[in-house]
């Protein structure tokens, strides 16, 4: 897939939004996980002129249920079409996401979006902070939305649910389960965790439970995808270190992180490299250790570099 078709430079941006007749949809998804409240502070002190918030908690997931799901379990999709129906998303408009540098939480709602098959969904390379280094305009008003009608169809890109997880967690460490009998084939080859290594091997977790990852998953930190400046890495150089990582070429790969948010920059880093369109385990990690049966990997099992 192209760059163009994945990303936007502040450049473009800024081209985009004083084009006569421009169509565009702009949203801001900056969010804090220790802060929820932060990235509607944010945005209230300074946005891209024109764009609406989206809350991570709030709009991008769906309740939270304690020993049931993870920590941030895909949304009600028809609340979600309603609300981004309101704010004027529609296949008919370009839509570009942002958040403060990483992509992670840009990263959820341009997977999201392209889930209910939205096509012309865009992340900001770099996020606010590149806009802001490039010295584009600011505003603190909240624009006036153009509601639009939309039906959205979930489906358009493939989910991994933990059975499927399951399975392939049993092909790839056969030796962490009991239950090798009752294992199944699995849809996808290959398990790549977006988590920083130390959590990956299990020695350190400052969010969940439980430390550790799934067994059988490579680790590929989602900021290695990222320059110093917070954009994505040339397309060749993202696909040969996937390659020395292990994943191979044209394998059908699962992400996954600690609750379904910044596996999508592995993501989209897979799909600039060049690789087929990835499953998302959206309950990622949190979701996985509410299932006492399911093994943990540690430093033991590490498939990592």
């Amino acid at each position: 897939m192209d760059r163009s078709d994945l990303l936007i430079s502040a450049a473009q941006l800024n081209h985009l939004l004083g084009a006569e007749g421009s169509s565009l949809t702009l949203l801001d998804c900056r969010f804090n996980l220790m802060d929820p409240n932060e990235g509607q502070r944010l945005y209230e002190d300074a946005h891209i002129p024109g764009a609406h918030y989206l809350n991570l908690n709030e709009d991008l997931s769906g309740a939270v249920v304690a020993g049931v799901t993870g920590r941030h379990p895909l949304p009600d999709f028809s609340i979600l079409a309603s609300r981004l129906a309101s704010l004027g998303v529609c296949d008919e408009r370009d839509i570009v996401v942002y958040d403060q540098r990483q992509a992670g939480y840009a990263g959820r709602c341009w997977w999201l979006l392209r889930h209910l098959g939205l096509s012309r969904v865009r992340v900001l390379d770099g996020g606010f902070e590149a806009w802001r280094a490039a010295s584009g305009a600011l505003s603190r008003s909240a624009p006036h939305a153009q509601p639009c009608a939309w039906s959205p169809k979930p489906g358009h890109t493939p989910v991994a649910h933990r059975d499927d997880v399951a399975n392939l967690s049993m092909a790839r460490a056969p030796g962490l389960w009991q239950e090798r009998s009752t294992r199944k084939a699995a849809p996808f080859e290959q398990l790549l965790d977006a988590r920083d290594l130390q959590r990956y091997l299990g020695h350190h977790e400052p969010i969940d439970s439980v430390a550790g990852h799934i067994p059988g998953a490579l680790c590929w930190p989602f900021v290695d995808n990222l320059d110093d400046a917070g954009c994505f890495l040339p397309a060749e150089t993202l696909r040969n270190q996937f390659l020395s990582l292990g994943l191979n070429d044209g394998a059908k790969v699962t992400c996954y992180c600690g609750s379904g948010v910044t596996a999508t920059v592995n993501m989209i880093a897979l799909l600039l490299a060049g690789f087929g369109e990835p499953a998302l385990y959206a309950g990622s990690f949190s979701d996985w250790i509410t299932h006492p049966q399911h093994p943990i990997g540690r430093a033991n099992d590490q498939l990592s570099r």
